[in-house]
Protein backbone atom coordinates (compact mmCIF):
# COMPACT_ATOMS: atom_id res chain seq x y z
CA UNK A 1 0.00 0.00 0.00
CA UNK A 2 0.89 3.52 -0.64
CA UNK A 3 0.28 6.85 0.50
CA UNK A 4 0.70 10.17 -1.07
CA UNK A 5 1.06 13.11 1.07
CA UNK A 6 1.57 16.11 -0.26
CA UNK A 7 1.54 20.00 1.33
CA UNK A 8 2.38 22.91 -0.17
CA UNK A 9 4.73 21.46 -2.72
CA UNK A 10 6.02 18.82 -0.58
CA UNK A 11 4.86 15.88 -2.00
CA UNK A 12 6.00 11.90 -1.10
CA UNK A 13 5.54 8.41 -1.21
CA UNK A 14 5.15 6.25 1.43
CA UNK A 15 4.99 2.27 1.64
CA UNK A 16 5.22 -0.30 3.99
CA UNK A 17 9.13 -0.03 3.51
CA UNK A 18 9.45 3.74 3.59
CA UNK A 19 12.69 5.92 3.56
CA UNK A 20 13.13 9.10 1.49
CA UNK A 21 13.91 12.57 1.36
CA UNK A 22 12.40 15.87 0.87
CA UNK A 23 13.79 18.27 -1.66
CA UNK A 24 11.63 21.08 -2.72
CA UNK A 25 13.19 24.03 -1.73
CA UNK A 26 13.55 25.57 0.84
CA UNK A 27 13.11 22.12 2.75
CA UNK A 28 15.35 19.93 3.34
CA UNK A 29 14.96 16.96 5.63
CA UNK A 30 14.79 12.77 5.88
CA UNK A 31 11.83 10.92 6.82
CA UNK A 32 11.11 7.01 7.76
CA UNK A 33 7.54 5.27 7.73
CA UNK A 34 6.53 2.42 9.35
CA UNK A 35 3.76 0.55 10.42
CA UNK A 36 2.57 0.74 13.92
CA UNK A 37 -0.69 -1.56 13.83
CA UNK A 38 -3.40 0.21 11.26
CA UNK A 39 -1.41 3.36 11.76
CA UNK A 40 1.20 4.69 9.16
CA UNK A 41 4.03 7.05 11.18
CA UNK A 42 6.08 9.20 9.36
CA UNK A 43 8.87 10.36 10.81
CA UNK A 44 10.54 13.72 9.70
CA UNK A 45 13.86 15.27 10.97
CA UNK A 46 16.83 17.46 9.22
CA UNK A 47 15.06 20.57 8.18
CA UNK A 48 16.89 23.01 6.96
CA UNK A 49 15.05 25.92 9.10
CA UNK A 50 13.97 28.03 5.75
CA UNK A 51 10.42 27.12 6.07
CA UNK A 52 7.36 28.09 7.57
CA UNK A 53 4.68 25.61 9.34
CA UNK A 54 1.78 27.49 7.53
CA UNK A 55 0.18 30.09 5.78
CA UNK A 56 0.84 32.32 8.74
CA UNK A 57 4.41 31.93 9.23
CA UNK A 58 5.04 29.88 11.92
CA UNK A 59 8.82 29.45 12.07
CA UNK A 60 10.68 26.28 12.06
CA UNK A 61 14.74 25.95 12.81
CA UNK A 62 16.98 23.31 11.99
CA UNK A 63 15.79 21.01 14.69
CA UNK A 64 12.07 20.74 13.98
CA UNK A 65 11.04 17.11 13.74
CA UNK A 66 7.68 16.27 12.62
CA UNK A 67 5.86 12.79 13.31
CA UNK A 68 2.81 12.25 10.95
CA UNK A 69 0.43 9.31 12.18
CA UNK A 70 -2.03 8.61 9.52
CA UNK A 71 -5.19 5.77 10.31
CA UNK A 72 -7.66 5.25 8.25
CA UNK A 73 -11.25 4.87 10.51
CA UNK A 74 -13.19 3.23 7.55
CA UNK A 75 -13.72 3.59 3.80
CA UNK A 76 -13.14 6.67 2.92
CA UNK A 77 -12.39 8.66 5.91
CA UNK A 78 -8.70 9.36 7.40
CA UNK A 79 -7.21 10.79 10.61
CA UNK A 80 -4.23 12.66 10.22
CA UNK A 81 -2.43 13.41 13.70
CA UNK A 82 0.70 15.85 13.49
CA UNK A 83 3.25 16.21 16.15
CA UNK A 84 5.57 19.51 16.15
CA UNK A 85 8.44 19.03 18.22
CA UNK A 86 11.22 22.21 17.67
CA UNK A 87 12.28 23.22 20.95
CA UNK A 88 14.13 26.30 19.60
CA UNK A 89 11.09 27.76 18.05
CA UNK A 90 8.09 26.69 20.54
CA UNK A 91 8.47 26.06 24.65
CA UNK A 92 7.02 22.55 23.75
CA UNK A 93 5.78 19.90 21.46
CA UNK A 94 2.43 20.21 19.69
CA UNK A 95 -0.22 18.22 18.03
CA UNK A 96 -2.92 18.82 15.71
CA UNK A 97 -5.68 16.33 14.29
CA UNK A 98 -7.13 16.62 10.83
CA UNK A 99 -10.39 14.19 9.32
CA UNK A 100 -9.86 13.87 5.69
CA UNK A 101 -12.63 12.47 3.63
CA UNK A 102 -12.42 10.84 0.48
CA UNK A 103 -13.34 12.86 -2.53
CA UNK A 104 -14.50 10.42 -5.51
CA UNK A 105 -14.70 11.57 -9.01
CA UNK A 106 -12.15 14.89 -8.35
CA UNK A 107 -8.74 15.41 -9.33
CA UNK A 108 -5.61 16.10 -7.40
CA UNK A 109 -3.95 19.55 -8.65
CA UNK A 110 -0.33 19.94 -9.16
CA UNK A 111 1.11 22.72 -6.47
CA UNK A 112 4.30 23.81 -8.82
CA UNK A 113 7.52 24.18 -6.93
CA UNK A 114 9.72 26.80 -8.12
CA UNK A 115 12.66 26.90 -6.36
CA UNK A 116 13.89 23.36 -7.45
CA UNK A 117 12.52 23.07 -10.63
CA UNK A 118 14.99 22.04 -13.20
CA UNK A 119 12.45 21.97 -16.40
CA UNK A 120 11.59 25.90 -16.34
CA UNK A 121 10.98 25.75 -19.71
CA UNK A 122 7.86 23.66 -19.48
CA UNK A 123 6.37 25.96 -16.32
CA UNK A 124 3.00 27.34 -16.70
CA UNK A 125 3.36 30.55 -18.28
CA UNK A 126 7.24 30.12 -19.02
CA UNK A 127 10.46 31.15 -17.57
CA UNK A 128 10.62 34.58 -16.09
CA UNK A 129 12.23 37.39 -17.71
Amino acid sequence: MKTQFGRRGLFRMAGSAAIGILICAPVYAQWTGKWEGDTLVVDTKGFNGKTWLDQLGKPTTESLHVVERFRRKDFGHMEIQITIDDPKAYTKPWTVTQEVHLLPNTQLLEFICNENNLDVKHLPGGPAR
